[in-house]
Order: C-alpha cells, then sequence, then structure tokens
C-alpha cells in the first residue's frame, strides 16, 4: 500500500509511527503488523517510525502488512492506517 500523509507547518522535525489495522463494524480495530515499511517521498524510515524534516508539508511511503498478524483474510476486510505520533519523538 502507498499512504499519503498531509502535515501542517511546522518548526521542528515530526517523527511519527504508521499503526495498520483493520476496520471493523463494532468493537475495538485489531492492530496488524508491518512486513515492510519504506520511504518514498520527503520521510525516511528510523527504528519502525517515519521521521519528517522541519517545514515539509508532506510525505509517502510505501508498506505491506504480515499476513501471519491478519485476524482475517485481509480479501474479507478494510485496513486503516493510522499516523501517530511516536513516543518520545519531535513533533
Amino acid at each position: 500500500m502507498v499512504v499519503d500523509i498531509r502535515l501542517p507547518a511546522a518548526e521542528d522535525p515530526w517523527r511519527l509511527t504508521p499503526v495498520v489495522k483493520f476496520d471493523v463494524r463494532s468493537g475495538g480495530r485489531p492492530v496488524v503488523g508491518w512486513a515492510a515499511l519504506a520511504a518514498d517521498e520527503n520521510c525516511r524510515v528510523e527504528e519502525g517510525d517515519l521521521v519528517i524534516d522541519a517545514g515539509v508539508r508532506s510525505a509517502v511511503f510505501r508498506a505491506t502488512t504480515d499476513p501471519a498478524t491478519h485476524p482475517v483474510r485481509s480479501a474479507y476486510a478494510r485496513l486503516v492506517v493510522e499516523v501517530q505520533k511516536a513516543r518520545g519523538g519531535a513533533g
């Protein structure tokens, strides 16, 4: 999957953790693991987090989920990608 992120203007770099979840109708969304995470545009990957330099307003990354962590077959589900501030990170 390819994920395009839009960011507000910031004087400090962003350190973000992408989290992928299965989209369900009720209850909590089960978290799925990443098999691969790679930077495409205006970002880099460090220790599983995305790092985006100060002043950058958009970034693109590519990712593949780990099928061993899927609670159901992915052909029958939708995914939601949340990009959260990393713990202890800038931004």
